[in-house]
């Protein structure tokens, strides 16, 4: 209970916390306002369902219509959406390679109204916040106004994608995005683990103590 409690307060003020037993993290919120500029993608193979004889192969580029296979394809060009995460970053950082998880996690994640909290590796630079799952699937959003990002999507030896159009499989897909305004980038607050836990405790127990008198 004591460490739910903890853990609890860390997300809620975006702080540094330590558990017994766990690395340490420094917890961030991010509020960014991207705008979408489309979706280029390597080596698609469709089959259409009006002609299932029939299969080709090619490379679309940004703005390139991509028979709904695109992870943004809800997005339209130009249109403007956000990128809003809580995220825990391992400090310091493991050096692990091979799409291995290094511990990082995100409580909260969107970016474009898709989820991306199954991310299992994160890294804090000095001028851009990085997220990934494994190789699969990684973005380095840029915490200057005006840079340019791209959030990449493995396709190879996934599972094919079929939709009203056919049935399709790809290479990779990079989705380009533009950092148009950073609403909230607070920085983190590091607190020794004892001082942090104590409050989040006396909450914890509190909280308990109501529902057992309840």
């Amino acid at each position: 209970m004591l460490i739910k409690a903890s853990l609890a307060g860390c997300l809620a003020l975006g702080l540094t916390c330590q558990v017994a037993g766990a690395a340490t993290f420094n917890i961030e919120n991010f509020d960014i306002l991207l705008r979408y500029d489309g979706t280029s993608i390597s080596r698609l193979i469709g089959t259409l369902h009006e002609n299932p004889a029939d299969t080709f192969e090619m490379n679309i580029d940004q703005g390139q219509y991509d028979y709904d296979v695109a992870e943004y394809t809800h997005l339209q060009i130009g249109e403007i959406v956000s990128f809003k995460a809580t995220i825990s970053f391992p400090v310091p950082e493991p050096d692990v390679t091979g799409g291995l998880g290094n511990g990082g996690s995100a409580s909260v994640c969107e970016i474009g109204r898709r989820d991306c909290t199954d991310v299992n590796y994160t890294s804090r630079r000095p001028d851009s916040v990085f997220i990934a799952v494994g190789d699969s699937a990684m973005i380095d959003v840029p915490l200057t106004i005006g840079s340019q990002t791209s959030h990449y999507f493995w396709g190879l030896g996934m599972p094919s994608i079929v939709n009203n159009l056919g049935t399709f499989n790809y290479a990779d897909q990079h989705a380009y995005f533009t950092v148009v305004d950073i609403i909230d980038q607070p920085a983190p607050i590091p607190l020794p683990a004892a001082a942090l836990m104590l409050p989040a405790a006396i909450g914890g127990f509190a909280f308990f103590r109501r529902r057992k008198s309840a």
